[in-house]
């Protein structure tokens, strides 16, 4: 990745138990700032009602295309910023992906 990259590629994970499965991706949400740009994908509910185990699930790699070049700003992962997330080993070096 440099300064004029127009697209990243990330890896999504479900955070929450799902027995193993990642399931369908939401669209990304990507907020373009001055000093960063902030990403956020969420997985969709998975379907069904039953109780999941909590054995992790295989992270999904995604290409996600930005409107303009990430210049001088940092990459941040949305969801190591609030919610759930924050407090797992996911987020535990903070939310920052990608610096510059």
């Amino acid at each position: 990745m440099t300064a004029t990259s127009t697209t990243v590629t990330i890896e999504v994970t479900r955070a929450e138990c799902s027995s193993g499965v990642t399931g369908a991706i939401a669209q990304p949400v990507v907020s373009l700032g001055i000093d960063d740009i902030i990403i956020r994908v969420d997985a969709e509910p998975l379907p069904g009602n039953e109780p999941q185990n909590c054995q992790g699930n295989d992270s999904v790699q995604m290409t996600v295309s930005l409107h303009e070049p990430i210049g001088d700003r940092a990459l941040v992962d949305a969801a190591c910023l609030k919610g759930p997330a924050v407090r797992t080993s996911f987020c535990e070096t903070g939310a920052t992906r990608w610096s510059p």
